[in-house]
């Protein structure tokens, strides 16, 4: 929603002026970050782990043919995040850390890791200040809770694709690799959870875990004598993800919250957005009428149907969806199976074709108009169903 700003917009924008305040304050004593629960600092993790489980570089198939050749197109009109402090700068490789941290503090109102010595947020290999999203004050210095048992941050994050493979896959690596084994789990969240983090905590305690919720409000921070970190990062943010060995252990744990789903099997799917706000394609209805005369299921999903979305995408042979969060869910996809990302023709990013080319499946993108308001956008559906059947047709996958 912030594409494309106005200049009248970003100088009304008070956030980065609040920050700036704050910033010089904080500076004011060494204790002043957490009077003020205010932590702009942002640096790599410090030498203070019980135990490290991993900590290596990973090339992602990206790099690979045949996805390899699509990448200049994707790179026209690119609205991929990139993180200049990172310190591995090959975008093709993603740096991954599971070990066991201590003396961290989380408060409540951001729920990001802090150290309690500099008081500098907990992050990968960078070394930057936090933008008022991620560090903004709150009065959380009177409310301390001490954490019992081995502390992991669940931030509730609104966006399905990055809670899913950046905060819950990674946490899921971990406990597979036996970074929790014999200890009680305490998940440091806040209440009115969604849904996907309560089946998390749900399937942990169906597979035997011992699990704790501490639920923080705004005016809470936790001391965390041993703070579980798990990450995997790039310097571009659309390519984080590179766990694809531990998906089977993150599918059990679903499995196990949801018990059996039973769904009609659907080898031709349409993800729409359906009335999402934003990127909405604006003749959907002519796109859906053409996709159910070839045989295709439309699926829409939102954060009560999770257990029939990874059923849904698990048969899937071909998708066929508008770039969103939703698209994460081509984890669930086997091997060998198609994604037909739409794009505005005015925006591409990498992440569907990263997720495709972890799991091993084909990969086409289809550009439609410009983007207008509120990101929306019209395809044009002969040229899009000539290009999909030939897709379809090839991949030996019409009904």
């Amino acid at each position: 929603m912030g594409r494309r700003r106005s200049r009248l917009a970003l100088a009304m924008d008070l956030k980065p002026k609040a920050f700036a305040l704050f910033e010089r304050l904080s500076r004011v004593t060494r204790r002043s970050p957490l009077h003020l629960g205010f932590f702009p600092d942002i640096r790599p993790y410090p030498d203070r782990f019980v135990q490290v489980y991993q900590n290596d570089r990973y090339r992602m198939r990206l790099a690979s043919p045949p996805y390899a050749d699509v990448l200049p197109a994707l790179a026209i009109d690119n609205w991929d995040v990139k993180l200049p402090s990172f310190a591995e700068a090959d975008e093709t490789i993603i740096r991954r850390f599971v070990g066991i941290f201590q003396d961290a503090i989380v408060p409540g109102h951001t729920l990001t890791p802090v150290d309690a010595d500099s008081l500098a947020q907990l992050a990968l290999d960078e070394s930057r200040l936090a933008n008022w999203n991620f560090a903004y004050p709150a009065p959380i210095f009177v409310n301390r809770r001490v954490v019992d048992g081995l502390g992991i941050v669940l931030p509730p994050y609104p966006h399905y694709g990055h809670l899913l493979l950046d905060v819950l896959m990674p946490i899921a690596h971990a406990l597979r690799l036996g970074a929790g084994e014999g200890r009680k789990l305490t998940i440091i969240t806040k209440a009115h959870r969604i849904p996907l983090i309560n089946a998390f905590v749900s399937g942990l305690r169906k597979l035997g875990h011992t699990v704790e919720v501490m639920e923080l409000t705004p005016f809470d921070h936790a001391v965390v004598p041993e703070l579980l970190l798990a990450r995997s990062l790039c310097r571009n943010v659309e390519r984080a993800y590179g766990l694809h060995e531990s998906l089977p252990y993150l599918r059990s744990i679903f499995e196990a919250a949801y018990g059996p789903v039973s769904v009609s099997p659907s080898p031709l799917v349409y993800f729409s957005r359906g009335h999402s706000r934003l990127r909405r394609l604006l003749n959907e209805d002519e796109l859906r009428h053409g996709l159910i005369e070839r045989g295709f299921t439309v699926f829409e999903a939102g954060w009560g149907n999770h257990p029939q979305q990874i059923a849904t995408f698990t048969q899937a042979s071909v998708l066929v969806g508008v770039h969103g969060a939703g698209l994460a869910n081509v984890a669930w996809m086997q091997p060998g199976a198609h994604l037909v990302e739409i794009f505005p023709s005015t925006f591409r990013k990498t992440t569907g074709l990263h997720w495709a080319a972890e799991h091993d499946l084909g990969y086409d993108f289809f550009l439609a108009s410009p983007e207008g308001a509120m990101q929306s956008f019209s395809i044009d559906c002969a040229a899009f169903f000539a290009r999909l059947d030939a897709i379809v047709t090839r991949s030996h996958l019409r009904p």
